[in-house]
């Protein structure tokens, strides 16, 4: 038996849908599901007018007129509803259980196709990944058996945002970037718009914030175009996200108002218009503005209906926030509580990991210093292995660009040599006492050529295999300690007891080993062969101990530029002699501020490291001197200390 097709038909914007209802529910058989695709179909975006009711009339009587394709689009429309517009997804998963027994003889591997990329959707919004590729991937085997180009290009186009959410950037890159050709050419606005959106983000995950500024800008302007109100809304959120990296508070605030500006105009956002909200409360908190945080707060409680179960903890967060700011901390440790419980049931790290370091400003600001610096550690603990995680993910999409550029540049040498050799012709039916020259010279440069590439190749090579090390420590080493450590933490939580010291000691093992590999990971890496790495390595090490001690410190570079090469070996050297020196500070100084100065010029480097305290241990014996001495020794330095008036180190090297 064939499906019934048939061609919806447009309501005037004029038109009365109270009125249109009315001859709906007066009209019976293939007349009346006419009228419900007409009017099912342009409400289909829309929260009012109870879409949902009206979609799912359709699908029932399209099943019972036989017209199962037409079934199968608004069962399609109806899980994009539930995904993208009311943000439940898990609806969207029910709906399609619900109906799909009943579209068993569809005949329409396209429909069919449709509806796999939305159930994808749900899984995916839902959180189940593994689900969500295995009906992304059947729709993509239609796609390429049909060799149906756009349908593909937007089934990259979901997958793209799947990919970057597991750190795959790599992949999610290229499929978008495929993708984005396939839109440019069929001129489909919607694909352009998602696919920059989503690029940026891959960019923006990866701190390639002016590279994600330029597809943002790129985006935004296809999306003014076309009113996309929506994704404009989408596009100025995730630049507040940006400017609060760099610390840009001002910039953040205002995108954030922009973003909610567009949301409140857009009937595709109502369902993430709440975060958009909450997101600039705490940006209010955050930034002295009380009144204004609090005036959304109470436009949030006001409005119940905007609250649901996938964005309460957004509502909960933003609360807190406020809370804190007030000074109101017995109250914000309530909700902290109640938040770190959420997520750790989600076993969501990083929010878990922010909602530590939250618990441990409020128990500070309490006074609780046991319990500020317990939260802490458990803080750095998490932000270390999500960090160890996430690096070795993006190490792969990093290559990928490396990679390009390499191709690009042996092209570019490519087109050089050929433009020399038809130069050269060119001179050698003119002159023949130039060509002998220039031969004589040729066989010349040659010979340099080969011994500098033999060099660079030998150099190239060094750096690859210990690129390669370190990224074989974090993939194979890595992740079996990160792992290690969560998961007995995990059990800790559920057993006896008298298990349990046993158990946060090998936890505490598993971290300590995964921090002394994280460092001879960062030696290793050639990337990390300059000032700037090693600068940047110190002051994360004094931030992440000295602070957790409430001890401030300074560090002054002179006579140092960021992007400058440095050999790896001083490298190593003189961070770990800082990492020594700031040890010994910590055991045996009574110290409240530590000053670090290094200076370079032409023909020496400088490093002192000096603290206001008294020195408890008198001697240098047990301050773990003979380690840095050995390295001074080994780089041909000298070493110069004073502990009368607080532990001082000086050391020279040769630059």
């Amino acid at each position: 038996m064939y499906s019934v097709i048939l061609v919806p038909q447009e309501i005037p914007e004029d038109l009365n849908i109270d009125l249109l209802k009315q001859q709906i529910s007066e009209s019976k058989g293939l007349q009346k599901l006419i009228l419900l695709d007409s009017l099912s179909h342009n409400l289909r975006i829309s929260s009012k007018h109870n879409y949902e009711n009206i979609s799912r009339q359709t699908i029932e009587l399209a099943i019972e007129l036989d017209s199962l394709k037409m079934a199968s689009k608004h069962l399609a429309d109806l899980m994009f509803y539930k995904n993208n517009i009311t943000s439940i997804p898990q609806d969207g998963i029910t709906i399609y259980n619900e109906y799909i027994p009943k579209l068993a003889n569809l005949q329409s591997p396209k429909w069919d196709s449709e509806l796999h990329i939305e159930l994808a959707d749900s899984y995916f919004f839902s959180g189940n990944i593994d689900s969500a590729f295995i009906y992304y991937d059947k729709a993509k085997t239609y796609a390429i058996e049909k060799d149906d180009e756009e349908f593909l290009a937007y089934v990259n186009l979901c997958m793209g945002s799947v990919y970057s959410s597991i750190g795959a950037f790599s992949e999610g890159s290229q499929g978008l970037k495929d993708a984005y050709q396939t839109f440019l050419k069929v001129k489909d606005t919607f694909g352009l718009i998602h696919s920059k959106y989503l690029l940026a983000n891959i960019y923006s995950k990866n701190d390639f914030l002016k590279e994600a500024k330029i597809e943002r800008q790129e985006g935004i302007r296809i999306a003014l175009l076309v009113e996309d109100n929506g994704k404009l809304s989408s596009f100025y959120s995730d630049a507040a996200k940006d400017f609060k990296k760099m610390g840009l508070e001002k910039e953040r605030i205002a995108h954030l108002k922009t973003a909610l500006y567009y949301s409140e105009i857009s009937e595709f956002d109502v369902g993430l218009r709440i975060g958009k909200l909450t997101s600039l409360s705490i940006a209010y908190s955050q930034n002295d503005s009380l009144q204004k945080a609090k005036e959304i707060i109470t436009r949030i409680k006001n409005s119940p209906e905007w609250l649901n179960k996938s964005n309460s903890v957004s509502y909960l967060n933003a609360v807190q926030h406020l809370v804190f700011s007030q000074g109101n901390y017995s109250e914000a440790l309530k909700y902290g509580k109640e938040i770190l419980a959420i997520y750790r049931a989600k076993e969501s790290y990083e929010q878990i990991k922010d909602s530590e370091l939250f618990l441990s400003n409020i128990y500070h600001k309490l006074g609780d210093k046991e319990k500020a610096l317990s939260h802490y550690k458990s803080y750095n603990h998490i932000k270390d292995s999500i960090a160890g995680i996430q690096k070795t993910r993006a190490l792969a999409y990093y290559q990928t660009l490396y990679e390009t550029e390499k191709r690009d540049q042996e092209i570019l040498v490519q087109k050089v040599n050929i433009s020399s050799l038809q130069q050269e012709s060119k001179i050698r039916n003119q002159w023949f006492i130039i060509i002998s020259t220039l031969v004589i010279l040729s066989f010349i440069i040659f010979y340099i050529r080969i011994r500098y590439k033999r060099k660079l190749d030998k150099r190239i090579a060094v750096e690859q295999l210990r690129t390669k090390i370190s990224a074989d420590l974090h993939d194979d080493v890595g992740s079996v300690l990160t792992g290690l450590a969560m998961q007995t933490e995990l059990i800790a939580r559920k057993v006896p007891e008298e298990y349990k010291a046993h158990l946060q000691k090998v936890s505490t093992l598993s971290r300590a080993a995964m921090l002394q590999m994280r460092d001879a990971v960062w030696s290793m890496d050639s990337r990390k062969d300059n000032w700037g790495a090693l600068i940047d390595r110190i002051r994360e090490f004094a931030g992440e101990n000295l602070n957790s001690k409430n001890i401030s410190y300074i560090l002054d570079t002179k006579g140092i530029e960021g992007n400058q090469e440095l050999p790896g070996a001083i490298r190593q050297s003189l961070y770990l002699i800082t990492k020594e020196a700031i040890a010994n500070i910590l055991k045996h100084s009574t110290a409240d501020n530590v000053a670090i100065d290094m200076s370079k010029n032409k023909d020496e480097i400088r490093l002192s490291i000096k603290d206001n305290g008294i020195v408890e241990k008198q001697g240098t014996a047990g301050l773990g001197i003979s380690n840095i001495k050995k390295r001074i020794d080994d780089l041909n330095g000298v070493l110069k200390i004073n502990i009368n008036k607080g532990y001082e180190i000086n050391i020279k090297i040769p630059a």
